[in-house]
């Protein structure tokens, strides 16, 4: 058995160190992140906006050493100069807040945009971001295994990752054994 307060499983971005090997991570979808903004800021008015158009806007984002921080670093890590005004806001609520009362922009993903409630105020940009963003999957003890109810929770997510067309179209990893992996075709 486990001990109490002992993590198993998480479900989350993947970024597992090479150097630990008691863990195994099984990639599950992967999506960019988007550009968000409030309904009727003035950017979402424009057919295509571009890397030049975010350098003049203010940010609100996440603190340093986020994913998200170091993609906002990595957009604009060819620019002579950066966007001047960003606020770190380390929980959502207070980004949610911020983006909903201003002109200010944030990055989040497509899947967060159309699947969370709070979020329905706000729209994607016209902008394809350059910057790569980790998959997101289970992370698991590689001695973990899935009590019945936890391989139905898992299966159902897998499928409901799959309807929505979401699923990877190869294994990155190994799936934890008696949770057979099946792709969309």
């Amino acid at each position: 058995g486990s001990a109490v307060g002992e993590i198993r499983a998480k479900l989350g971005a993947l970024k597992l160190p090479k150097t630990v090997d008691d863990v195994v991570e099984e990639a599950l979808f992967e999506e960019p992140y988007c550009v968000a903004v409030r309904r009727g800021h003035p950017l979402s008015r424009k057919a295509t906006v571009t890397v030049r158009d975010l350098l003049t806007v203010d940010w609100v984002l996440p603190g340093a050493g986020s994913q998200r921080r170091r993609a906002f670093d990595q957009l604009f890590s060819n620019e002579a100069r950066r966007p001047t005004s960003c606020i770190d806001a380390t929980t959502v609520s207070a980004q949610l807040a911020i983006l909903e009362s201003s002109d200010r922009v944030t990055l989040l993903t497509p899947l967060e945009l159309a699947s969370e409630p709070r979020l329905s105020g706000l729209v994607a940009l016209p902008f394809a971001i350059p910057v790569s963003r980790s998959a997101d999957g289970l992370t698991m003890r590689s001695d973990w295994r899935p009590s019945p109810f936890q391989a139905d929770v898992l299966e159902r997510l897998r499928d409901d990752i799959r309807r929505r067309g979401l699923a990877l179209c190869s294994k990155r990893s190994r799936p934890v054994e008696a949770v057979e992996l099946r792709h969309a075709s």
